[in-house]
């Protein structure tokens, strides 16, 4: 294949794949290059001209996209109806400098939820069907009426954050769900990390229903537009505003705590974009990110044991999302002692951003015991015997 290629339609990206004699790096927008490891020397095929609506069903609640659509165009075309992706999918491209956008495909392919996962699940949750191509040239479906293929194997779940490593998406279908009426932020302030996350904890124990929990240290909080340079523990809830006044004042109650402010509708909106898509490290290029997931109630302590490396970290899902950003001169990106205490925390551990030097020699993503390894080469091996799609983009030896 040449060095360069972007198929209009699936049949010319199983084309591709078929007429392909090395590795294919995959991109959507190519807005997300920095996501995983260094990609290999191979030619690259982009699926940004696979674009628009395939099919809308508002009042059945899904909807089809080609898989080059932007996120940005696929909100919009829900917005009309007044309709969201539930799992509020970040948009990350920012982090990496990079001027091309977010697609659909990507959010698919990158596995990535936002703020409101805590509440309403994860994009694998709301990924109900998927066509892609395979590392052979085959046409794969799987979800809507038929949920299996004749492997047996569930393509939706395995596509979600495969990276692309297993076949080049072409659409996905996604459930979706109407817009809230309102939206409210409580913000108690002043609470350092173990008491912002007890603040979290407690709200999301009440019948209340909070859709989202976010901590912020004083120093990131002062990096977003409309918080003060204090400490910010974010509470966030949707629904009709008899149901916000209710509810805000039964949480206001039942927080042992002072000094809590709100923040309503577009005001708190933009709030919560900037801590979906970590929006205070983004003019920090040159720092190294982690994504770190682990129980919420252990965030706190793991963050001071990593104290020592010069980070500045904030907290989503109520304490079980870290975002970690640490100095660039971290020779391994602080992998080795974020890996040991994820270990002894439990959980997992993703590089989001790092040199490309960093990124060559240590684990992005987190790394697999033996078993769940010898299972991902077999998935590789059924999907990709060639290995010719986004090898090493995950794991080195995938």
């Amino acid at each position: 294949m040449t060095d360069f290629l972007r198929p209009e339609t699936p049949e010319e990206v199983a084309e591709a794949i078929r007429d392909a004699k090395a590795p294919i790096n995959i991109e959507g927008g190519g807005g997300l290059k920095g996501l995983g490891r260094v990609a290999g020397d191979g030619g690259t095929l982009k699926t940004d001209r696979l674009k628009g609506v395939i099919e809308y069903s508002p009042t059945e609640l899904y909807v089809t996209f080609a898989a080059g659509t932007t996120l940005t165009d696929a909100k919009a075309t829900l917005a009309e109806k007044n309709q969201r992706l539930p799992f509020d999918p970040p948009d990350l491209t920012h982090l990496y400098g990079a001027s091309g956008p977010a697609t659909v495909g990507g959010v698919a392919a990158s596995g990535l939820s936002g703020p409101s996962r805590v509440a309403s699940g994860a994009v694998r949750d709301f990924l109900i069907g998927v066509k892609f191509v395979d590392g052979v040239g085959q046409a794969m479906h799987g979800g809507g009426r038929v949920m299996k293929n004749v492997t047996g194997y569930d393509l939706c779940k395995i596509s979600a954050g495969a990276m692309g490593t297993l076949g080049v998406l072409t659409e996905v279908t996604f459930k979706v769900l109407p817009n809230s009426v309102a939206e409210r932020t409580l913000a108690v302030q002043g609470l350092d990390d173990f008491a912002g996350q007890a603040a979290m904890s407690a709200a999301l124990k009440t019948p209340f229903e909070p859709v989202s929990a976010a901590h912020l240290p004083a120093s990131v909080a002062g990096r977003i537009q409309g918080l003060s340079h204090s400490s910010h523990t974010l509470i966030r809830f949707e629904g009709f505003p008899d149901s916000l006044d209710y509810r805000t004042e039964a949480i206001r109650r039942n927080l042992p705590v002072e000094n809590i402010i709100s923040f309503e509708g577009e005001v708190s909106a933009a709030i919560w974009e900037a801590v979906r898509d970590a929006s205070p490290f983004h003019q920090q290029g040159d720092r190294s990110l982690w994504r770190i997931s682990t129980s919420p109630t252990k965030g706190p302590a793991l963050v001071e044991k990593l104290g020592d490396l010069g980070g500045e970290a904030f907290y989503d899902w109520a304490g079980g999302l870290i975002w970690l950003a640490l100095p660039a001169d971290l020779a391994d990106a602080g992998a080795t002692k974020i890996r040991s205490a994820v270990s002894t925390a439990g959980g997992h551990a993703t590089l989001i951003r790092g040199s490309e030097a960093v990124r060559s020699t240590v684990d992005v993503f987190q790394p697999l015991d033996p078993v769940v390894m010898k299972l991902t080469k077999g998935l590789k091996d059924v999907f990709d015997p060639k290995g010719l799609l986004n090898p090493g983009r995950m794991y080195a030896e995938v």
